[in-house]
């Protein structure tokens, strides 16, 4: 049987943000408030893990919590696609260089959850981030989760 503690969750679609219990597990998400049920970001905890959550936006939260050995600072991310305009993927990214920026230099650090990156099938430079089994036809330019 599989044991998971921590859990990164995309597009869970849940309206606002907030947390619930059940099955052992306290889901902590975060979200928009306008009655649009689109992106949103979830990080499913095991019950007896108490974490401190900072809720960012319906892309990106954080999560810290106590560790044997110092704090385990978590970010959870549900990043805009490939196709979407420039200026909405530099403005995620910027927000996330941002967050990760306010995670304490001394925390382990954590980055979970879906990128939506389509990198093609150039690995030239990426081999350790970047798998050999890419269905995609190349992409043009470099994918922005590449130059994160």
């Amino acid at each position: 049987m599989l044991r998971v503690d921590i859990v990164g969750l995309s597009e869970t679609r849940r309206p606002g943000s907030g947390e619930t219990s059940s099955g052992g597990y306290t889901y902590y998400w975060s979200g928009i408030s306008n009655g649009h049920r689109v992106r949103r970001v979830a990080i499913g905890i095991s019950s007896k893990l108490q974490p401190s959550v900072v809720e960012v936006d319906e892309r990106i939260m954080r999560v810290r919590m106590k560790r044997t050995l110092g704090f385990l600072s978590l970010v959870a991310v549900y990043a805009p696609t490939e196709m979407r305009k420039t200026e909405e993927k530099e403005m995620f990214y910027a927000k996330l260089d941002s967050v990760l920026d306010q995670c304490p230099p001394r925390d382990t650090l954590i980055v979970l959850g879906d990128f939506n990156a389509i990198t093609g099938t150039v690995r030239d430079g990426y081999d350790l981030c970047v798998g050999p089994r890419l269905p995609m036809a190349p992409v043009p330019e470099t994918p922005t989760v590449l130059c994160f």
